[in-house]
């Protein structure tokens, strides 16, 4: 094999990944913690502020037939 055969992209190495940026993991692992506080806080704060109707005040009153 001459080396006119040869095709010039085998002699390029092949790329080798290095990751995900540092800045790019911390900004992930923020996130991830962000979304498990907020949902936390929806958990929590949703037995709170809100005033449910009682039973007896969604009855529609009727009235009597004589």
């Amino acid at each position: 094999m001459s080396h006119a055969d040869r095709s010039p992209l085998e002699d390029r190495p092949i790329p080798v990944s290095k990751g995900l940026p540092g800045n790019v993991q911390m900004l992930l692992a923020i996130a991830v913690i962000v979304v498990f506080v907020m949902g936390a806080f929806v958990v929590i704060s949703s037995g709170f502020g809100r005033v449910w109707p009682a039973a007896d005040s969604v009855k529609v009153p009727l009235t009597e037939r004589r």
